[in-house]
């Protein structure tokens, strides 16, 4: 481990889900289409920030051309092939949104509280995992051997969105994203 990450110590986690790939533009686009036609959030600067309020919640592709939802002024759009890409140029406050509006899409309580940004773990809603989640679930579960990666300590490349990782994407503009 880096020396930030020391001393190893037990962390307890709780049974949780995560999905298995991440949010996609197109998924993302739809929670701001929703959100703008409510009024809950405004596009200033080429920034989609929470309405009347200075939290950002991503870019656009007019601020960088490599975020791939654009905003015409009116409407929210993909702006090239990546659609179904991972989003990019999200902020924290973005994804806690689009788990609320996920969990409202769902039937489910919301998690997080927009005016202060705490989370409710308690609600049965979508939610951001803790540090320790995400790296169990980076681990793919692993202990006992205590693993960097779900296959040991060295990453495999072709097997990760990495730089020249071979895999089918890169190539193009960036971001790289497959």
């Amino acid at each position: 481990p880096a020396a930030d990450e020391i001393p190893i110590h037990l962390v307890r986690v709780d049974s949780f889900n995560m999905a298995r790939k991440e949010t996609t533009n197109q998924q993302f686009l739809q929670f701001l289409s929703d959100y703008l036609s409510q009024g809950l959030i405004e596009v200033r600067n080429n920034i989609v920030y929470v309405a009347g309020d200075t939290e950002k919640v991503c870019y656009t592709t007019q601020y960088e051309p490599w975020y791939s939802i654009g905003f015409d002024g009116s409407v929210f759009f993909v702006s090239d092939f990546r659609g179904n890409h991972p989003m990019v140029g999200v902020m924290w406050s973005g994804a806690a949104l689009y788990c609320n509006w996920l969990s409202q899409e769902n039937g489910l309580e919301e998690c997080y509280d927009p005016a202060t940004w705490t989370c409710y773990f308690e609600r049965n809603g979508f939610r951001l995992p803790t540090e320790a989640e995400w790296e169990y679930a980076g681990r793919g579960g692993n202990l006992d051997p205590y693993l960097n990666y779900p296959k040991g300590n060295t990453i495999i490349a072709n097997e990760a969105n990495i730089p020249q990782s071979g895999d089918p994407y890169e190539t193009g503009p960036y971001p790289q994203t497959t």
